[in-house]
């Protein structure tokens, strides 16, 4: 064991030892550095999912504009960059000096280049396959960003084009465009944060009581309401991973259900578990029948034997139920 662990040593300092290697590796910390900036961007929870995409997209032309030729009339997000490769593309600053530095042979100094370009070509690929078939109709939907929607000048075509792909009838186009072209008038608090800003829009009444910006606040709400990352859906595994563990692996799904529903409730309301006080109502219901139920499950009937064979078997014997019988406790009350 102690010798393999040598010659794996030996095979890394050999590596690292490497100039070759080393301006290599100088170059992929510029271009992973801007890569990792952008994903951070996706995985942030205050991150405004309306500029996730244009934040993609700028990544992208920027990882190939290292490498494509200048004179080049190529769509980088549309199509592939490899028979548009600069001759003698300039790898950055820190890649010019630290090959000075290193005094390669120009032999030696182009083969690092060529594996740098294939290395930024592979990349450039893999996050073009990222963007979604329909990302001309995704770009459009940047309108409804705060910093856009304020604008004196806007452009109303595309507000058109985006109506229409949301499926709303000629009526309500035309009201959205009406409104969309009015919205800039009326004083907003909310001037930095879209989610907070749609929100303010949404509840907004006139003397009348009425909303004169009813149809564009559900347009933007819908816009606002799609996946434009998958962060949260990671933390939410994640989550689960944590509440239901090894040691914990015959919790029921309804169980975990009611963990996750009070935290995320909890979140939502401002709170945090390990900060909330449980109302004196909830403290007086613990040790009787309205808190808890003990209740024997029913056993699995003959048709459901082969899947328990697959999966496995849920917990059969008495356990803790949240709704009695009689009186119902709902989940809510914990938050009231």
């Amino acid at each position: 064991m102690a010798s393999e662990h040598c010659y794996m040593a030996d095979v890394l300092h050999s590596m690292y030892s490497d100039p070759q290697n080393l301006l290599y590796l100088t170059y992929l910390k510029s271009i992973i550095s801007e890569v990792q900036s952008a994903i951070k961007a996706f995985e942030g929870e205050q991150s405004e999912p309306l500029k996730l995409l244009d934040c993609l997209m700028r990544v992208i032309k920027s990882v190939c504009c290292r490498v494509i030729n200048p004179m080049a009339k190529i769509d980088v997000l549309k199509e592939p960059i490899d028979g548009h490769i600069s001759p003698k593309p300039y790898l950055g600053y820190i890649f010019e000096s630290k090959a000075a530095q290193l005094k390669l042979s120009p032999e030696e100094e182009d083969c690092v280049q060529r594996r740098c370009v294939t290395y930024t070509i592979s990349l450039a690929n893999e996050l073009r396959s990222r963007l979604p078939d329909n990302v001309e109709i995704l770009q459009h939907m940047s309108l409804f960003n705060v910093g856009e929607t304020l604008k004196h000048n806007k452009s109303l075509t595309q507000m058109t084009k985006l109506a229409d792909l949301l499926g709303y009838c000629p009526a309500t186009i035309d009201k959205i465009i009406n409104q969309w072209r009015s919205i800039h008038l009326q004083k907003w608090d909310e001037i930095t944060n879209t989610l907070a800003f749609w929100a303010e829009v949404k509840k907004y009444r006139d003397s009348a009581g009425i909303n004169p910006y009813e149809d564009l606040a559900s347009a933007a709400v819908s816009v606002l309401s799609l996946p434009h990352s998958n962060a949260e859906v990671e933390r939410l595994f994640s989550q689960m991973g944590v509440i239901k563990n090894k040691l914990r692996n015959r919790m029921t799904l309804q169980t975990l259900s009611s963990i996750l529903y009070i935290g995320y409730g909890l979140r939502l309301a401002g709170d945090a578990c390990y900060e909330h006080k449980l109302p004196d109502k909830v403290l007086q219901l613990f040790g009787t029948s309205a808190a808890y139920s003990f209740k024997s499950r029913p056993a699995a009937g003959s048709s459901s034997s082969s899947a328990s064979n697959i999966a496995p078997q849920e917990e059969s014997f008495e356990s803790v139920d949240l709704v009695d019988d009689d009186d119902e406790f709902p989940l809510s009350i914990l938050m009231e």
